[in-house]
This record gives C-alpha cells, sequence and structure tokens, in this order.
C-alpha cells in the first residue's frame, strides 16, 4: 500500500459520501414539497379531516408526534413516502438486471455455461421484481400527477370560490379541450409530469452515487487486504479485465510456450493464441486437497478455468469457497458473492 494510493482513495471515498448526503439532502427537500402539495390537493378535494389523535387504536401514537394532525396529513404523507420507495425500488432493481446480464454475457464469452445460467436466473428474478414494482407504482404516479392538475386548475380557475369546484368543474380532457388555447392550461400539464420527472431523477442519482460510493469503499478497504482484488466482486466477472489464467500455466508462457488448454467436461477450452484477452494478475494458488480425497474433485463455479477441488477441502476454505448446503456445489465465493449477495454466501 503506498502514501499516494491511501490519499487518492480516501479523498475520493469522502467526496462520494458527501455526494451521497447531498444527495438525500435534496430527495429529503423533493419528498417534503411534494408532501405539501398533496396535502393541499387533498384538502381542496374535501377529503376527509377527521383528527387522528381520536382513532382508539392508534390515536396514542398521533396524540403524542401529531396531535393536530387529521387524516389528509396521513394521505399525503402515505402517498409521497410510498411513490419515493417505489422508485428507489424500481431504478435498484434496473441496474441489478444490467449488471446480471453484463455477467451473464461475460460468462457465456468464456465458456462458464454453468455461472452464465446462475446469472440469468438471478437476471429473471430480478426482471419480476422490477415489474412487480413497476405496475403498482404507475397508478400512484397516475393519481399524483392528476392531483397536481387539480391543484392548478383550482388555482387558476377556481381561486376565489374553490367549492365550486367540486360542483361543476369537469375532468381533466373536456376541461383541457375546452381551454386547450390557454397557457395556464400548457404549464398546469407539463408542470405535473415536469413534477414526477424531478423525483425520478433524484432518485436516479441517488443509486448511480449509491454504486459509485459502493465501489470507492470496497478500493480504499482493499489497501488493507493482502488480496488487491476488491472484494466481494471479482474484476474479471463484470469485464474489466480477462480471467486470471489456471495455477501452473505461468511458467510455459515465461519460457516463450502457450499455455496449455484445459477444460472440463461441459466446458470448452480458454482461446489461446494472439487473439486471446490479455491475462491479468493471478489470484492465490486454491489449496491443494489432500491425497485421500482426490477422488472426489468438484468443478468450481465460477472459478479459473479447469479449477477442481474436493468437497472436504473447500468446507475447510470457507473463505475462498462457497458450498451450497442442499446440493454440495463449490463455488467460488467471490462469483457467488458477485451474484448472490454477500448474506447469501455467509
Amino acid at each position: 500500500m503506498t502514501v499516494e494510493a491511501f490519499i487518492r482513495r480516501t479523498v475520493s471515498l469522502i467526496l462520494s459520501f458527501g455526494l451521497q448526503g447531498l444527495i438525500i439532502m435534496v430527495k429529503l427537500l423533493v419528498i417534503t414539497a411534494n408532501y405539501m402539495a398533496c396535502l393541499l390537493a387533498f384538502q381542496l378535494l374535501n377529503y376527509e379531516t377527521w383528527p387522528l389523535p381520536e382513532d382508539k387504536l392508534l390515536g396514542w401514537v398521533f396524540a403524542v408526534f401529531a396531535p393536530e394532525a387529521d387524516l389528509c396529513h396521513l394521505y399525503a404523507l402515505a402517498l409521497v413516502l410510498t411513490q419515493a420507495l417505489g422508485l428507489l425500488f424500481l431504478f435498484h432493481f434496473a441496474f441489478r438486471c444490467l449488471g446480471l446480464w453484463r455477467d451473464r454475457r461475460w460468462y457465456l464469452e468464456h465458456n462458464d455455461l454453468q455461472s452464465a445460467r446462475q446469472a440469468m436466473s438471478q437476471f429473471w428474478m430480478s426482471l419480476f421484481f422490477l415489474v412487480i414494482v413497476a405496475i403498482p407504482l404507475a397508478y400512484i404516479i397516475y393519481w399524483d400527477i392528476n392531483l397536481f392538475r387539480y391543484r392548478g386548475v383550482i388555482s387558476s380557475f377556481f381561486a376565489d370560490n374553490p367549492e365550486d369546484a367540486l360542483r361543476t368543474l369537469p375532468n381533466w380532457e373536456l376541461l383541457h379541450e375546452e381551454k386547450a388555447s390557454l397557457f395556464t392550461m400548457f404549464m398546469t400539464r407539463i408542470g405535473a409530469e415536469g413534477y414526477i420527472g424531478a423525483t425520478a431523477m433524484i432518485c436516479l442519482l441517488f443509486e448511480v452515487a449509491l454504486g459509485k460510493t459502493k465501489d470507492n469503499w470496497a478500493s480504499w478497504w482493499a489497501l488493507f487486504q493482502t488480496d488487491e482484488q476488491l472484494p466481494g466482486q471479482p474484476a474479471y466477472a463484470n469485464g474489466y479485465q480477462a480471467e486470471p489464467a489456471a495455477g501452473g500455466a505461468a511458467e510455459p508462457a515465461a519460457q516463450g510456450q502457450a499455455p496449455p488448454a484445459t477444460s472440463t467436461p461441459g466446458r470448452a477450452a480458454a482461446p489461446q493464441g494472439p487473439s486471446a484477452p490479455e491475462a491479468a494478475p493471478e489470484r492465490p494458488a486454491p489449496t491443494p486437497a489432500p491425497p485421500a480425497a482426490t477422488a472426489d474433485l468438484r468443478p468450481v463455479i465460477g472459478g479459473q478455468p479447469g479449477e477442481q477441488v474436493s468437497l472436504e477441502a473447500a468446507l475447510q476454505q470457507r473463505e475462498r469457497y462457497h458450498v451450497d448446503p442442499v446440493t454440495h456445489e463449490i463455488w467460488d465465493r467471490r462469483a457467488y458473492e458477485a451474484i448472490f449477495g454477500q448474506q447469501e454466501a455467509a
């Protein structure tokens, strides 16, 4: 670890934390503005104003923390928080799908079909969560947009007597057709769309900044590890560098000879020759299995090409391997954590 690398990565980490904090502050401002706007819309719609502290079940909670709140406040707060959390989850699963698809392509290019299938399985699961979040979120956003339009129309045409709008105001399509030439209608229409766009943008920036913060943290923490690769996410699994050569291949290469191709059943040999990807720094070679366990060698999913290890040796090297408790499949721990996450690999 050099002083220059430590200073550079520490400054990057501090800047990323600062950016993340700034985005969180802006996000809170957007949520607060949205809450106040929705509250006004519910009040103009003459929603229930029953005091929350009078509720027989939860009234004591509101009596302590919000003694003057009513149902309009609860509706507005629930709406804006649900919308904000839904957008955050939407972008989270979208970025996760993108990363898994990229990992799958890398595994296919390196003839690791089993790892590619696992990445694809996780991709479909993340896509499923993305869809089931997007469907109710679309209704919530549509509700919010119409609340914005109603509030804008009341402010423009019924500012003196808002109660008349409850009985005489037509729906948005008829009103827009009747008063389409007015600039007020134009601003009311695009204002609602821009308002949702601003909320989505801050959620997108939050997800991007969070990913950058995680990368900077992993890079900074790697300075204190013996292995220079980032923990939990091998660089070659995302296409940043070529996959390390199998153990023992460095000596023939140093003598000017091409390393021998290694293969396992169901997996093609890695490409050789000038078209082969440039070699990257090797990972520590796996600890050889005891002689008595050589008959039980199993392929390491996500590991080096041709890498095999016995079940007994894998169980003894939990920092390097993950053994599935049901199928007894042996995974390279970093590749497993890159796909399934560290909590599942624990």
